[in-house]
């Protein structure tokens, strides 16, 4: 998993195992980030949508 780390901050790039971090994130933030968020299908509240979004990630920030 890539790591960016500064003495205040770490981001990691999450991995496909991860996938319900972001669910939960989103499910948790729903009606905060609504007036910022587009009109989604309900399957992008699915943890099969977050597992899938995330092997393409992956795939894109590990292609040469």
């Amino acid at each position: 998993m890539k790591m960016i780390e500064t003495q205040r901050s770490l981001i990691e790039v999450l991995d496909r195992d991860s996938a319900h971090l972001l669910l939960n994130y989103y499910q948790d933030n729903q009606q905060h980030l609504a007036p910022w968020e587009p009109i989604r299908g309900s399957h992008y509240l699915t943890l099969e949508y977050w597992q899938e979004s995330l092997t393409i990630i992956i795939k894109v920030d590990t292609q040469p």
